[in-house]
């Protein structure tokens, strides 16, 4: 029988990514890139103000402006495509409307309601790793799960790096990998955290403190292997629990309230489902290991769907993000370095 950690190592080859640290890692600061456009972010107290053992933050580059054309909007499911990512990973939406997208070279890129290209910032180090997840705060900050570093970054609307907190460990409060990350409308900030023998989801809030925490290593209801990313509404909280190839639900108190899917390609059934974002009382799921969409309802039965081979338009490989927002649908194309908006009514349904 494979060993936890080598589970989790034949799930991270299939995205291409590095696998988890099981102790503490010492990583150096990378040099922050020149930046053309904007400011030093004057939130922060200290240039070199310590976060983690060993780990200084480096003076934040400034966000600089974002270049390129806004896409045009499009007939049929593909309303617009964005492209000129390295494997985009996570999607968030401010209130306003704006888009972010994180990719694995550690970039975030905002774009604007109307898809223009707005800011892109870098996360101060990747030498050891690159981000894999990214959330809307309801205090108007952006949150990034700086995955290897052991730490959430906080950011304003326009990329501007203002806080982090964390450390590398396996005690509560501490992370091993952040793999995905959620605020609630109270201002909770749920991290889901992996590696070794630990999977669970931890609280926190804005400024780090941590509140709770709930879920272990397994299978049973209520047990994770490898959570990935978060999405919460109102009371619900619901985790892509990869390694199971499920989806599960939880009130905010961390007690179990549902399990979908399962090991499967039909309609219903997963494979490494990496991403999750609530659509009213349905919820969308980024079924990663079957390159498609799919949209289940409240008993798990798939009710709509996207997915399509080949590298031109319309085509899907290894999709990691999804977010549903105000009737609109986003979706990292990763394997072909771009995302969709896509047009829910477009899409098959049963």
């Amino acid at each position: 029988m494979l060993r936890p950690l080598a589970l989790l190592s034949l799930a991270l080859a299939l995205c291409g990514c590095p696998g988890p640290k099981p102790s503490a890692a010492k990583a150096s600061a990378a040099k922050p890139s020149a930046a053309k456009a904007g400011g030093s972010s004057a939130a922060l107290a200290s240039a070199a103000r310590p976060l983690v053992a060993g780990l200084e933050l480096p003076p934040a580059a400034a966000p600089r402006p974002l270049e390129g054309e806004t896409p045009a909007r499009r007939a049929g499911p593909v309303r617009r495509v964005w492209r000129g990512f390295s494997y985009p990973r996570a999607l968030a939406r401010a209130p306003q409307g704006a888009l972010y997208v994180l990719d694995k070279t550690g970039y975030v890129r905002c774009y604007a309601a109307d898809g223009r290209p707005l800011y892109t910032a870098r996360t101060p180090a990747i030498a050891d790793g690159t981000p894999s997840a990214l959330t809307w705060h309801p205090a108007g900050r952006l949150l990034v799960a700086d995955s290897h570093y052991g730490r959430v970054l906080v950011y304003d609307e326009e990329l501007r790096l203002l806080d982090a907190w964390g450390q590398h460990g396996r005690e509560p409060g501490r992370f091993m990998l952040l793999t995905g990350i959620a605020a609630s409308a109270d201002g909770r900030v749920f991290v889901s955290d992996q590696g070794d023998d630990v999977a669970r989801i931890q609280v926190f809030s804005l400024a780090g403190e941590r509140l709770g925490g709930f879920g272990r290593w397994g299978d049973q209801p209520g047990e994770l292997k490898r959570p990935m990313n978060l999405a919460i509404q109102g009371g619900r909280l619901a985790v892509a629990d990869a390694l199971n190839h499920r989806v599960q639900l939880f009130d905010l108190a961390g007690a179990w309230l549902a399990s979908y899917g399962g090991l499967g390609e039909r309609l219903g059934e997963l494979k490494y489902p990496y991403g999750v974002s609530f659509a009213g009382e349905r919820l969308w799921v980024a079924d990663f290991g079957n390159n498609r969409l799919q949209l289940l309802d409240a008993a798990g039965v798939c009710q709509s769907w996207f997915q399509g081979a080949g590298r031109e338009v319309g085509g899907l490989a290894c999709p990691w993000g999804v977010l549903a927002a105000d009737g609109r649908l986003f979706v990292t194309d990763g394997a072909n370095d771009r995302v969709y908006e896509l047009d829910p009514a477009s899409l098959p349904a049963r």
